[in-house]
């Protein structure tokens, strides 16, 4: 069976609160980043299609 070492399990228990939040918000932050970053390129893409739609459709006019 081990031993436990209680100055390790003891720093655990200190920091554990202070570094699981802090995950929690620098993921929601980079979740967030990420999302707009997605969002942005689609509307992108989207509106440059339709430029280059209407101005084929110009052009046949």
């Amino acid at each position: 069976m081990r031993k436990l070492n209680m100055a390790m399990a003891l720093k655990w228990f200190v920091f554990l609160p202070m570094i699981l939040p802090a995950c929690v918000i620098f993921g929601a932050i980079q979740g967030m980043m990420t999302m707009a970053d997605k969002v942005w390129t689609r509307m992108w893409l989207d509106i440059e299609k339709i430029e280059v739609e209407s101005w084929d459709k110009d052009v046949l006019l």
